[in-house]
């Protein structure tokens, strides 16, 4: 099941697995923008900053998942 979720584009975890990456790029980037504003930094800190790590960890694991299932590893790292 995990190996379908980074190698097989016609999957259904796959797709999901993507649209979950979709909402936290969405997410994180609403998130950017509001983190300029000085009073909603002051009321919702601790929101963003949740947002910020739960953004991380998916596009680690992304990224990881990507590499461990790509043909050429290497080339997959530097691109």
């Amino acid at each position: 099941m995990v190996k379908s979720m980074f190698a097989q584009p016609t999957s259904s975890s796959f797709k999901i697995w993507n649209n979950l990456v979709a909402v936290f790029i969405l997410l994180s980037c609403i998130s950017l923008a509001l983190e300029t504003v000085p009073e909603l930094v002051e009321k919702y800190h601790p929101f963003f900053n949740a947002i910020e790590w739960t953004s991380v960890i998916i596009f680690t694991i992304g990224y990881f998942g990507n590499l461990t299932y790509s043909e050429k590893k290497l080339r997959y790292a530097f691109t």
